[in-house]
């Protein structure tokens, strides 16, 4: 008598059991169009909550025939003890959708029966061959997306290198230049000011700095140079020694 009971509510406690799904349509307001983005609220169960993963790895993809899945929000599990999953849906209709037709979500080898509730489709206006390249375009436009962001990034980092690199260049160069610029100064104010020994001589011994910077005055130096050799190891200088080195000098002065 018990096994009989048993066999006879075994079938009722499975049915009982079996996970079932009910997308109720949010908007937007009126006839669905093929290519439009649907908002619909998902509720699973009972036990739904053990799907949440399988419906998040849906995104990307078909939720069934008629659905593309594009994005998955605000998953929670119900007050009641059954578990019952809810969640806001945002859907691409690949499809138009027929009466009477059965909506499944397929995991694997599972089925469950989906129950559409508030869904009205208008006329198709494009065919299904124009739209399965929208399916594939939704990844493909987000790929696009990030991949122009990545290389705008990369242009906008190059681009500011490179300023600041010609940036600093320009500024190193006016540096350099200017401090040229000072030492070139330097010298000529002591060659044309020069009137005792010391300042003869560092122009004979420091020379080569000089004629670096000036090298315009190289060919009027070598008399001065030569006539400062004559009398640098004398321990002082006359009046008529320091007249004839400052009358050699003359020539460079008038380079200057």
């Amino acid at each position: 008598m018990i096994k009989i009971l048993l066999m006879l509510l075994f079938p009722i406690l499975l049915t009982a059991s079996e996970i079932s799904g009910e997308l109720t349509f949010v908007g937007p307001v009126g006839p669905i169009k093929i290519g439009s983005f649907v908002e619909a609220r998902v509720l699973l169960g009972p036990q739904g909550e053990n799907y949440l993963k399988d419906l998040e790895k849906t995104v990307g993809n078909n939720l069934f025939e008629g659905f593309y899945l594009q994005e998955v929000r605000n998953p929670q599990v119900l007050q009641g003890g059954d578990g019952y999953l809810e969640a806001d849906l945002t859907l691409v209709m690949i499809a138009p959708l027929k009466p009477g037709d059965k909506f499944m979500w397929k995991i694997g080898e599972k089925s469950i029966s989906l129950n559409l509730k508030g869904f009205l489709s208008a006329q198709p206006d494009l065919n299904p061959k124009a739209f399965i390249i929208l399916e594939q375009a939704v990844k493909r436009n987000l790929f696009l997306i990030k991949l122009g962001i990545i290389l705008l990034a990369l242009l906008i980092l190059a681009l500011g290198y490179f300023l600041w690199k010609r940036v600093k260049n320009k500024t190193l160069k006016r540096e350099i230049a200017r401090k040229k610029q000072e030492k070139i100064d330097f010298w000529k104010d002591l060659i044309l000011n020069a009137k005792e020994r010391p300042q003869l001589e560092q122009i004979y011994i420091e020379r080569e700095l000089w004629l670096t910077l000036i090298p315009s005055l190289r060919d009027k130096a070598d008399n001065f140079f030569s006539t400062i050799e004559k009398h640098q190891y004398r321990p002082c200088w006359t009046d008529e020694e320091l007249e004839e080195i400052m009358e050699s000098l003359k020539r460079i002065m008038h380079g200057v």
